[in-house]
């Protein structure tokens, strides 16, 4: 079995966890006083030493597994099932998965308007560059007026 921490320790815990749940107010509750009078209770001291106090212990220091576990409990639960109905997109968010793209969907419009506008782009380059080659072959012939004609 694993050795228990001390029992101040356990308190600390106890009385940690009703303040978490009850506020500042967590010392005029009917758990406070229970919890306080039970330690007092079941204090050590040099003259005894016995059972009921080791189980008074153990019984402590599940308490505080209890409640800690129940607050984490709260936690998830509230960070996991407190939306309601949730998307396909947002569930496999939660888990840190990406929904495959379907043809025709947003993320598909995106990519066919970059693709356009890279289209768009190339060909305009290109038509520049025609008009770079055209204009320099312009001006090479302009000793013949005949190809000057063609060309135009």
């Amino acid at each position: 079995m694993a050795t228990m921490s001390s029992p101040l320790r356990v308190c600390r815990g106890i009385l940690k966890e009703l303040r978490v749940m009850q506020g500042p107010s967590y010392k005029e509750s009917l758990a406070y006083s229970y919890v306080m009078d039970q330690f007092r209770k079941n204090k050590v001291t040099g003259e005894r030493y016995c059972r009921a106090q080791q189980e008074a212990h153990h019984d402590s220091h599940t308490y505080l597994c209890l409640l800690e576990s129940t607050r984490n409990h709260l936690y998830l639960h509230n960070l996991y099932h407190s939306k309601g109905e949730r998307s396909q997109e947002e569930a496999a968010g939660l888990v840190g998965l990406r929904l495959p793209t379907q043809p025709g969907g947003v993320a598909d419009e995106h990519i066919r308007e970059r693709e356009r506008e890279s289209c768009f782009l190339q060909k305009k380059h290109e038509d520049d560059r025609e008009d770079k080659q055209h204009t320099e072959g312009v001006e090479k012939r302009r000793g013949d007026p005949a190809e000057a004609t063609c060309l135009a």
